[in-house]
Parts: structure tokens; sequence; C-alpha cells
């Protein structure tokens, strides 16, 4: 019988494992890590929420047949086009419009993809984010139409990487030539973003139809 009762229910204290013993996770070589099978998204851009909200869309498209998209509808009620209630008329600048209407910010409120060319402030450079326009022009090179849309990136081979909407009938990231782009706008009241280099956005086809 110990001073404090019986020694015999005393437990005694386990024992520190010897450091030497402890081990730690070999760290897996490169040549047998995961390859990522689906190509990276742009990062979320909390300097452009706009940008962000576009975002949340991908993979949005039209209904083929009597039945429309309903967040497609929606988006032109949002820059106050309501009386439109289909999918089939071209809807880049209501994508566009409606991302900046839903962070509190006017757009054109038209659904005519070159009204941008005047809007916000004018961006000398390609940014994450910034609004990018573009003519449509036929065989005969007459002009028919324009395009609208965010810059996401570039691509391996220095093409603009636009995510827009109406781009092959849905919400996409494409590849667009350089030359191409009329210009590129920035919303009033935010500053301009720092000049640096695109961030690469891997995988898409140059886009064929915006109409």
């Amino acid at each position: 019988m110990g001073v404090f009762g019986d020694d015999s229910k005393i437990k005694p204290v386990p024992k520190e494992e010897p450091v030497s013993q402890i081990t730690t996770p070999k760290p897996i070589p490169d040549a047998v890590k995961p390859v990522p099978t689906v190509a990276p998204k742009p990062v979320t851009n909390a300097f452009a929420p706009w940008f962000s909200k576009a975002m949340e869309y991908i993979g949005l498209r039209e209904i083929a047949g009597i039945k429309h998209a309903p967040l497609i509808v929606r988006m032109w009620s949002r820059i106050k086009m309501a009386g439109i209630k289909d999918d089939e008329t071209p809807w880049c600048a209501a994508f566009v419009g409606s991302c900046l209407e839903e962070n509190n910010i006017k757009s054109t409120r038209t659904g005519w993809a070159l009204d941008y060319a005047k809007w916000g402030q004018k961006l000398d450079y390609p940014a994450q984010g910034a609004i990018a326009y573009k003519k449509r022009v036929n065989s005969a090179g007459k002009v028919i139409g324009g395009h609208v849309a965010f810059v996401a990136g570039q691509d391996e081979i220095g093409r603009v990487m636009l995510l827009g909407g109406n781009q092959g009938n849905k919400v996409g990231i494409d590849p667009f030539g350089v030359s191409g782009i009329m210009g590129y706008r920035w919303p009033n009241g935010y500053p301009l973003p720092p000049r640096a280099p695109l961030p690469l956005v891997k995988g898409g086809k140059i886009s064929v139809s915006e109409a």
C-alpha cells in the first residue's frame, strides 16, 4: 500500500514514441502524380466580381425546340428588355449585361453587342474581367452584328480566351484571335486593373458562332 492508496491501481504513463520511429509520408514522385483530366478554370476574380458571377453560368445552354432556358430569358429582364421571351435571340449582350446588373453595375441595357464600344472606361490592354467586343461580318465583309464577352485569359498560342454567352448556343470559354477584337472596356467607378500577363486557360475550340 503506497502513500496514496493501492499502488496497483495507478496506471503507468505511456512512453513517448522515439523520434526515430515516427514516420512521415514520402512525397509522391512527379511521374506517378495523378494528371488532371479537366482543363483548369480561371481563378475567381475578387477584383472583378462581375467576372466571378459570369463563371457561375458556365455550361448554361439554350433549349432546342419550342421551350426556352429560363435563366437566359431572365437575363433579358435584368437588362430591362423583358419583352424578349426566348433563348434564340442573340443573347451575348444580355449575358454580359446581366452579370453586370447582378453586381449593381448599370449595363448598356440593349441587346446590341457593339454598344459596349462606348460603355464604361476604355482599357488599352486585355485583363481578366474586362469586356471585349468585336464585329461579326458576313462572307462579303459586311458588318452583320457583333459579339461581347469577358476576358478570361489566353491560351498556349496567345489567343484571347473569352467567357461569353451565345458562344455555340451556350455560356463557355472559347479562343478568339487578338486581331479580331476591337477593344476592351471596364466599368465606371472601378479602378483599372494593373497591366499584367493574362492567366493561361487551356481547352476550348475557336468560336465560329455567336449569332
